[in-house]
């Protein structure tokens, strides 16, 4: 196990890319799942998937040890951001 502060960094470099990836693979399906809600004429906000994600998010937060509040506020501004990319989506025919 890596245990100099330069070796840690790499790690912590390796895990933000992964995160940046992620990110990029969930924006992927938010814009496909916004394309199809727009063809289905529901809305891009679903109130009850909303906070039965946050709940699960901060749930599992809390059983890996990290901040329940961080995983809320970086959840919430996910969100955000996928609510809006939604809002620019039009109906592909």
């Amino acid at each position: 196990m890596p245990t100099t502060i330069p070796e840690q960094r790499l790690l912590v470099d390796a895990s933000d890319r992964e995160i940046i990836a992620s990110l990029a693979k969930r924006f992927n399906s938010v814009k496909i799942i916004g394309t199809l809600k727009k063809e289905m004429g529901i809305p891009a906000l679903d109130s009850k998937r909303w906070q039965e994600l946050l709940e699960d998010r901060k749930s599992q937060a809390q059983k890996a040890g990290i901040s329940v509040q961080m995983v809320e506020e970086i959840f919430e501004i996910i969100h955000k951001y996928a609510l809006e990319e939604e809002s620019k989506l039009e109906i592909i025919r």
